[in-house]
């Protein structure tokens, strides 16, 4: 029989804990579930047992939510942490996305609120490791580079910039995007589908939040004596999105599908900027072996770690709800074949994408194309127009 998962539930207003009981009744032969009424009570709790899960409210007396995840992701940093909250307000957003993984808002029914939680321990009982997971746990935002964020900064207080000029500027940065994707996929902002153009998410999110997003001090990590491979890092993230968004549009699929394909290119290396910041010194011996032996990178990291850049940047963003084909573009971007799909997606855009970009800039490198996934797909004949891209992409 399967351990069930051991979730607390924290809300100060205790008809609401009453529903919550009745709403999940069902649930309990597979959740062990607790409920508790104050921030303070829950980390008495947390001392004397183990929990996967904590399904917390915003605003409480004493300890507010924020507060109350802030200290959990501290001393518990394993758990996945979601916000249940009937509040919009925008500074109280802003505070709770420096902790919480996932947003739901106040009325929540039953099966969106176990949807949510099964999501976001489907991808942490996937992964064994866990240091990947307690590494992960930890992150809340990610290094970006101090150019472009003075850039943005300079932009937003402009009054000649506009909506597509600032766009553009985010789209270059994979650290500013998955935030601000992040926020605007929260159900604070009451929408009905998943956004993932970066465009709409400006225009949906406006100046004012843009702006905290971008003085934010914990979203602004810089990159401490970068090795000299992530001097590129952001070079190389632009161009495989741009290319794979070309990709997606010339097999014809829908402008919305080549717009996540964009997405999923510009984060598909955002795992390496964890292991930049959370494990400096080792990822700098695994880079100095990679220039030595000239070993594809997430090989080395998966015998070195037992988990790669790709594990680490899918983990981050399904914790963040950005939305499943997304993650699987970032996944499976080195072992396409383990993914299991059977037609193109934009997974095979972002594979290739990341191949054919490599190897302009780095003629000698070791072919990363999986033959074996592209005859698979039946798309053999399709390799000469893509690489045609290239030069395309590059011009973007």
């Amino acid at each position: 029989m399967p351990e069930k998962l051991h979730i607390i539930f924290v809300d100060d207003e205790l008809n609401i804990l009453q529903g919550l009981r009745r709403q999940f009744r069902s649930q309990r032969h597979e959740w062990e579930m607790h409920f508790v009424d104050s921030g303070a009570a829950t980390m008495e709790l947390l001392k004397t047992r183990h929990f996967d899960v904590i399904v917390s409210d915003m605003r409480m007396p004493e300890m507010d939510g924020a507060q109350l995840l802030s200290l959990i992701k501290q001393q518990y940093p394993h758990m996945v942490r979601i916000v249940l909250s009937g509040y919009s307000d925008q500074n109280m957003t802003l505070r709770a996305a420096e902790s919480a993984h996932r947003y739901l808002s106040k009325p929540c029914d039953a099966e969106e609120l176990q949807q949510t939680v099964l999501k976001s321990l489907a991808m942490q009982q996937s992964i064994h490791s866990h240091e990947l997971i307690d590494l992960v746990a930890q992150v809340d935002a990610l290094p970006s580079p101090p150019a472009l964020y003075q850039e943005l900064t300079e932009l937003i207080e402009s009054e000649y910039s506009n909506v597509q000029i600032i766009s553009h500027t985010i789209r270059k940065d994979p650290a500013m995007t998955a935030k601000i994707l992040q926020l605007v996929n929260s159900s604070f902002f009451g929408l009905r589908q998943r956004v993932t153009n970066v465009a709409d998410a400006v225009k949906l999110l406006g100046r004012a939040l843009i702006h905290s997003i971008a003085l934010s001090a914990n979203l602004f990590r810089q990159l401490n004596s970068p090795h000299k491979q992530l001097t590129n890092l952001w070079e190389h993230s632009y161009e495989v999105a741009c290319l794979a968004r070309h990709i997606t549009m010339h097999q014809q699929l829908p402008k919305e599908m080549a717009d996540a394909a964009f997405t999923a290119g510009l984060l598909h290396d955002t795992g390496k900027l964890v292991l930049s910041t959370r494990m400096s010194d080792q990822y700098t011996k695994i880079l100095d072996e990679v220039e030595t032996t000239g070993n594809p990178d997430w090989q080395i990291e998966k015998e070195a770690f037992g988990f790669n850049h790709a594990d680490i940047g899918g983990y981050l963003l399904k914790l963040w709800g950005l939305p499943d084909h997304v993650v699987s573009g970032v996944v499976f971007h080195h072992e396409p074949m383990a993914s299991h799909e059977n037609q193109f997606t934009l997974l095979c855009a972002v594979h290739v994408a990341d191949h054919l970009i490599s190897r302009q800039h780095n003629p000698g490198k070791p072919n990363m194309l999986d033959r074996e996934y592209i005859d698979h797909l039946g798309l053999n004949d399709s390799i000469a127009n893509w690489e045609a891209l290239v030069t395309k992409a590059s011009a973007a």
